[in-house]
């Protein structure tokens, strides 16, 4: 895959030109790929948008006024259909069929598509807690250490040399770093090893990802089924919630820079 090119990194500063990640027209002819390596192309086109979206606060109130009625009535339309679904395995519980479960997967991950919809453009109340940044990486380390080898890569952690403690919210930053790094798990180049590193540097919270490979945000072609386009933006939403930015770099690979300051003041 062509790997995008990366305009501008977020915030919108006043005057500035919208961020946004573009692989070029040349890139986009269809006679120049299949449809795996169009269809990431444009997972990797709606991530770069909706990361833009997520970190400035009136385009999320925008988008919550565009998307949240209809999200609500979706999760209404999602909970009729779990009890359709109850009812009909209910009355046919004699009938053995890996339908069911099928089925069941399919429903946890619509649902989970509107969970992460709504957690990026509802206001997100945060309850900012002071602790080390150390404790939450070595209790999910592990996982994301064990994520990475099943996929025959390696991750390695870079603790800092010096304390790491300042404010952030203990639910929802572990939360979506972890989505972070179970997608990248997921979707990265079998073999390709990665780097996440974390430490304060001029009164802020800093944190690295690493990973060199050619392909897009959205990974190799033949991982475009686990590919999850929300994972980025959903970072972006809780790091804006945070008052802090992120920088993504795509040159040989993805590179991503995550900043928020020790003292948090929650913007919705």
């Amino acid at each position: 895959m062509i790997p995008p090119t990366l305009r501008r990194v977020f915030p919108k500063r006043p005057g500035e030109e919208a961020w946004s990640c573009s692989f070029g027209e040349a890139a986009r002819n269809a006679s120049e790929m299949d449809f795996p390596m169009a269809q990431a192309m444009l997972e990797d086109d709606l991530a770069c948008s909706l990361v833009g979206v997520a970190s400035d606060p009136f385009k999320v109130r925008a988008l919550h006024d565009i998307l949240g009625v209809f999200c609500h009535q979706c999760r209404n339309t999602l909970n009729s259909l779990k009890l359709s679904l109850y009812l009909t395995k209910r009355d046919a519980s004699h009938v053995a069929s890996p339908l069911w479960g099928e089925l069941d997967q399919r429903y946890h991950e619509v649902e989970l598509l509107f969970d992460r919809l709504q957690a990026i453009c509802r206001p997100m109340t945060l309850t900012p807690l002071r602790a080390s940044l150390s404790l939450i990486m070595k209790e999910r380390g592990a996982s994301w250490v064990e994520a990475m080898a099943a996929r025959d890569r390696s991750l390695r952690l870079v603790p800092p040399k010096s304390s790491d403690v300042g404010e952030f919210d203990p639910i929802r930053l572990p939360e979506c770093l972890n989505t972070f790094i179970l997608w990248r798990a997921e979707v990265g180049e079998r073999g390709q090893p990665a780097q996440l590193g974390w430490r304060i540097e001029d009164d802020h919270f800093l944190i690295e990802w690493d990973e060199p490979s050619s392909f897009g945000v959205g990974g190799t072609p033949e991982r475009s089924d686990r590919s999850d386009p929300l994972a980025l933006p959903l970072l972006a939403r809780v790091l804006s919630a945070h008052g802090g930015t992120m920088t993504l770099d795509f040159h040989d690979g993805l590179h991503l820079r995550a900043t928020w300051p020790l003292t948090v003041r929650p913007s919705l």
